[in-house]
């Protein structure tokens, strides 16, 4: 049984909700660049040095945000610790497969 007392309204994009979707949309669009521009590369690089260049780019983009939100500080040796084995997955990856 419907309640009589609710009413649908539409929903209505507001500036927050586009500028998400404007956001979703250039995400998408860098991820499926990403097809192209690597397949037209690795035949001049080898594996490793792809990866390298990966997590180098990735840590230099991802560096100013990390130091403008935690400053210049090292983790504790638990924290330290739980990041040496959320690693070991990849480099497994690396020494099995490259």
């Amino acid at each position: 049984m419907l309640n009589p007392s609710y009413t649908h309204t539409k929903p209505s994009l507001n500036n927050n909700h586009l500028a998400t979707h404007g956001l979703m949309l250039l995400m998408v669009t860098l991820v499926a660049s990403s097809f192209p521009v690597g397949a037209a590369i690795t035949h001049a690089l080898p594996p490793v040095v792809m990866m390298f260049l990966r997590f180098l780019t990735a840590a230099l983009l991802f560096a100013p945000y990390v130091l403008y939100r935690n400053g210049l500080t090292l983790p504790s040796g638990k924290t330290l610790m739980g990041y040496a084995l959320l690693s070991v997955p990849l480099v497994i990856v690396f020494l099995v497969y490259v």
